[in-house]
């Protein structure tokens, strides 16, 4: 089990350092990515070393998806990342604060 977490982990930052790269070649950038985008990627960087170095709690597939995906459905419908996690969030195009969809009640216990 702690493999199968150790590399689901990576497998997620992986793909949010994807999204952040494709986050800005969509924005028209060039060059390096900004210094927000870095931070962006070390944040999930330590999340995810804190995991598999059991010094922090995994958390669900649901609160990582939507964590990328805070708006709904982002520019590129065909990211891998997007596929991934449209089942759970449904495809809703927007939601509150609060996050109080019906895909976050029906996982509670995911």
């Amino acid at each position: 089990m702690p493999r199968t977490l150790a590399a689901l982990t990576l497998l997620l930052l992986a793909s949010a350092t994807q999204l952040a790269a494709a986050r800005h070649a969509s924005a028209g950038a060039r060059g390096p990515l900004s210094s927000s985008e870095k931070q962006a990627v070390g944040e999930a960087l330590s999340k995810a070393l804190g995991v598999v170095s059991d010094k922090a709690e995994p958390r669900s597939k649901y609160t990582i998806c939507a964590d990328l995906f805070p708006t709904g459905e982002p520019a590129n419908p065909d990211d891998a990342t997007w596929q991934s996690c449209k089942g759970l969030l449904g495809g809703v195009a927007a939601r509150g604060a609060g996050g109080s969809s019906a895909a976050q009640h029906s996982l509670r216990g995911w």
